[in-house]
């Protein structure tokens, strides 16, 4: 009888305290609120709504109510608790929304009075100042690397010893043979984060990677690839094979395919220096593109069956079975003027890398050849300073000091040599030299240019 008593008058005051305090509830809602505001002072960033609460429907017994459970069928259907709908409302309720104006002057006020309450040292010693005080930390490096970003984008600010260290903090990217570069990611990391240690803009990542607006962490060790080659992509489509030839030899004969302007040019400027010179040994030529094009390392480019490695002619009675490095001493200067003004003459060179060491031997070998300065200041560098280099097809680049690296240009369709051009190669010896050429190990005999006849930069593009 006592045990039955006691239970009675414990429900009797719990309804009474029911009755004289109805909004008890809603106090430790509010006041679960306000804590969660406070905590969002301290890190600056905005409070999760809380999720809504999990519906319950009566089951007919007296004073009980049981969760309602999942009915058998697809998602969203009727008899489902979770719905799309019930989905959609969850999901937004748990979403990180942007502070208002209001909110950001509240937080404002909040860390200021934060501010001065952490400024005594027994305050400074809690949990609560500790927090804020490297929440505030984590906040003033974020926005001095910003300003750090923006600063370090000019060239010339790359150059000072604070974003030589703002810019080493970076990690450094892996790369691979086709110039493309990979991050990997780190625990935890998200998109941004991961962007940000890479020096790159979040949308170049998501664009490279394919990842959505929805994806915002990642997984730990993720590769993800942060830059790509400007050649990426390219392929070679029609492209023809370099046949076999004595006026050259190929170096990596798998390596010799390209559109029909770069093998049609290579074959006709090729055989015209060989009829003038027969004694003399043949051209090295060495990559063009694999078949079907693509990337071919260590290139970064020699994709799209438009770029050609070319040996430079030597002084001597043997071709080198490779690209040999050539000096102003051992450079045959004639031989490679005239097989660079057979190039130019169809106005389909887009550029030729020379090393400049040896632009002052191939000028001098054109004004032999009857050339003017007037002429050739539309096609060499030389004499301009070295630095100056982008005012003509002939142009240095390091690195080019054993061979030349060759770019071509289509000017039609089928990207190919018309007639009128191999036509204006083979005129080339009677225009330039006045008749044929002898075989001497110097070098054709100088001649005069015939009257009348145009000059290289002159000549008509087809």
């Amino acid at each position: 009888m006592a045990a039955w008593w006691r239970s009675w008058l414990a429900v009797v005051v719990a309804a009474l305290a029911l009755t004289l305090h109805p909004n008890a509830d809603a106090k430790t809602k509010t006041t679960g609120k306000a804590t969660a505001a406070k905590a969002a002072v301290l890190t600056g960033k905005p409070a999760k709504a809380a999720r809504p609460a999990a519906k319950t429907k009566a089951t007919g017994e007296k004073g009980k109510a049981t969760a309602t459970k999942p009915a058998k069928g697809k998602p969203g259907k009727a008899g489902d608790v979770k719905g799309k709908g019930a989905e959609k409302a969850e999901k937004a309720a748990t979403d990180e929304k942007p502070l208002t104006a209001k909110q950001k002057k509240a937080q404002a006020k909040e860390r200021e009075a934060i501010k001065k309450l952490c400024a005594d040292k027994k305050e400074a010693k809690t949990k609560k100042c500790k927090a804020f005080a490297k929440a505030e930390a984590e906040r003033a490096a974020e926005d001095a690397a910003a300003k750090l970003d923006d600063k370090c984008k000019d060239k010339a600010a790359r150059k000072s010893k604070e974003c030589k260290a703002h810019l080493a903090k970076r990690s450094k990217p892996e790369k691979d043979p086709c110039g493309r570069r990979y991050g990997r990611a780190r625990k935890a990391e998200t998109v941004a984060k991961f962007a940000k240690r890479y020096g790159v803009s979040e949308a170049r990542v998501r664009e490279l990677n394919d990842l959505s607006e929805k994806t915002k962490k990642l997984k730990a060790g993720k590769r993800l690839l942060v830059a790509k080659s400007p050649h990426d992509g390219v392929v070679l489509a029609g492209g023809v094979h370099l046949p076999v030839d004595d006026a050259y030899t190929l170096r990596r004969p798998y390596n010799a395919y390209g559109k029909p302007l770069m093998v049609d040019l290579i074959v006709a400027a090729a055989r015209q220096v060989q009829a003038q010179h027969p004694l003399q040994p043949p051209l090295m030529v060495g990559d063009l593109s694999k078949d079907g094009g693509g990337c071919l390392p260590p290139h970064k480019s020699h994709r799209g069956g438009l770029d050609a490695d070319i040996g430079y002619y030597l002084r001597g009675a043997f071709t080198a079975p490779y690209l040999a490095d050539a000096t102003a001493d051992t450079l045959d200067a004639d031989r490679t003027w005239l097989f660079l003004r057979a190039l130019l003459a169809t106005g389909r060179v887009q550029y030729a890398f020379v090393h400049y060491s040896l632009q002052p031997a191939l000028y001098e070998a054109a004004l032999r050849a009857g050339e003017t300065p007037q002429s050739l200041a539309k096609v060499i560098q030389y004499p301009r300073p070295q630095a100056d280099w982008l005012h003509t097809p002939i142009r240095h680049l390091d690195g080019h000091d054993d061979h030349l690296h060759l770019r071509l240009q289509c000017g039609n369709e089928a990207c190919d040599l018309p007639p009128e051009a191999k036509e204006a190669i083979a005129q080339l010896q009677v225009e330039t030299l006045g008749g044929p050429a002898t075989d001497r190990a110097g070098g054709p005999a100088p001649g005069r240019r015939r009257a009348g006849s145009p000059i290289l930069a002159d000549r008509p593009r087809w």
